[in-house]
């Protein structure tokens, strides 16, 4: 496994993502090009493995689809990321009216909203401007990304504050540790909601969220439309 990638992991993957869309009548045309992207999974570990990996994906798929053209892949950065959680959820909308994007995910979280000017020189906002053809106009995309705070790496933080009592948090059965895998099977006597809170706050000061939410909150007046979405994958929003 060089560099710690798991590559007949990741061909195994790509094989049955590839299977997937066969099963469900998807065909690819051997002639497009293909990008391939990786988010906040491997953007939080080494570049080159991140690299090794993404680059793995790709060679299968091509190899799997038969694609003339080399796929293009790249592990996106956390603002590249935000800014395409807006792109695509404004797109999609069928009404005129834009929306802020909170996009929660397992190893990091993106906000992206439109803003009257460019807020980039006093705020740590990384600010875009997307000249948005399908929609008749330009528009400015303050953009944030918190890495390691997304579902599963936030719960990861919370229970090393406290490896030893992890059943503060959790009541007898509910899911509890890094991976969301493993349910807490301690007595139900062990949950102290108020213990569970200082931990939690514990992470918040950790992870500095405080400053980045008030810079949130700083910018926020610029926000040019009212509206929010938040979206997550099928799983977190299912528990």
């Amino acid at each position: 496994q060089p560099l710690g990638v798991d590559a007949s992991g990741i061909k195994l993957s790509m094989d049955q993502l590839v299977n997937s869309w066969k099963h469900d009548g998807i065909d690819i045309d051997t002639n497009a090009q293909l990008f391939v992207y990786a988010t906040a999974g491997l953007r939080l570990v080494r570049q080159d493995a991140a690299n090794l990996a993404i680059q793995t994906a790709a060679e299968e798929l091509q190899k799997d689809l038969k694609l003339s053209n080399t796929p293009t892949y790249k592990v996106i950065t956390g603002n590249e990321e935000a800014l395409y959680d807006w792109i695509g959820v404004n797109l999609a909308k069928p009404t005129s009216g834009l929306d802020g994007v909170l996009d929660l995910g397992g190893a990091s979280t993106e906000i992206a909203f439109n803003v009257s000017s460019d807020p980039s020189t006093q705020l740590p906002f990384y600010l875009h401007v997307f000249d948005k053809k399908y929609l008749g106009t330009s528009y400015h995309i303050a953009t944030q990304s918190l890495l390691g705070e997304g579902q599963n790496s936030a719960i990861a933080s919370i229970n090393g504050n406290f490896p030893n009592n992890r059943a503060v948090c959790y009541p007898k059965g509910i899911w509890g540790d890094e991976a969301l895998g493993k349910p807490n099977t301690s007595a139900d006597v062990n949950y102290n909601f108020i213990d569970c809170q200082k931990n939690v706050n514990q992470f918040f000061v950790n992870k500095k969220i405080s400053e980045e939410l008030d810079a949130i909150h700083q910018l926020l007046p610029q926000k040019q439309s009212p509206g929010w979405r938040a979206i997550s994958g099928f799983y977190y929003s299912a528990l």
